[in-house]
């Protein structure tokens, strides 16, 4: 897949006028965000886990496509607290892993008391793919930061995440630390790997207390497997 900024040049500002004109728009709105060359398979639902978009914004974006490989779509910037607000998260069907397989991972596992897995990376949920995992804990239970980094946002939102935490590990690798009950750090922190950075909680949209876990790649949510297992 190819992305282009809206501002990134002239031709695509072109592009963006003409899209307006056939669209029937009375008149010209530059919009934030960025247009993407439809692959193979692509829809609406694969672009918002994609780009952290909700799909109900990417689609109402995008009322004329007929969503074809090699279709011009438009995925405007979300700018919510974070990049996406989830839907509650699944303390169902959970499995149990052991510490032993998260030996020799890049990143240490996040919750040291529990290896609970209560939801997937990529679950299909109705409104979106999930952008992360979540661990079920005991209320008030440490999670430390995976990684050497500086917490690059503190805040909250009572609606989705709850109070949440980001660090900047500094490679263009963010983690997302969602549904806590308290911060030890400050936005501006420098964090070592293995610092106790918050507590388990239950804030926001949530069923129970867990901690809902996130690696972003450039802004891009990946799958945090990549980074904690152990080979």
């Amino acid at each position: 897949m190819r992305s282009y900024s809206p501002s990134s040049g002239i031709s695509l500002l072109l592009l963006l006028l003409l899209l307006q004109v056939v669209s029937g728009c009375s008149q010209s709105v530059m919009r934030s965000g960025r247009y993407v060359l439809l692959a193979a398979g692509e829809n609406a639902k694969s672009l918002a886990a994609l780009y952290g978009v909700p799909k109900a914004s990417i689609e109402s974006a995008n009322r004329q496509a007929k969503w074809s490989e090699g279709e011009w779509i438009f995925v405007p910037e979300y700018t919510g607290i974070l990049s996406y607000v989830y839907g509650n998260a699944s303390l169902y069907g959970w499995s149990t892993l052991g510490a032993e397989d998260f030996r020799g991972g890049l990143f240490l596992w996040p919750v040291p008391s529990s290896y609970r897995l209560t939801s997937a990376y990529g679950e299909d949920r109705s409104s979106h793919n999930h952008a992360g995992i979540d661990v079920a804990a005991p209320m008030g239970d440490d999670i430390v930061a995976v990684a050497d980094g500086v917490v690059s946002f503190s805040g909250s939102d009572p609606g989705g995440y709850g109070e949440v935490l980001m660090i900047n590990h500094g490679d263009g690798t963010i983690t997302v630390y969602g549904h806590l009950l308290k911060k030890r750090v400050s936005q501006g922190d420098r964090v070592n790997r293995g610092d106790a950075i918050a507590l388990v909680g239950n804030s926001g949209r949530s069923t129970g207390p867990h901690l809902h876990f996130e690696v972003r790649q450039e802004g891009k949510s990946v799958d945090p497997f990549q980074y904690l297992k152990g080979q």
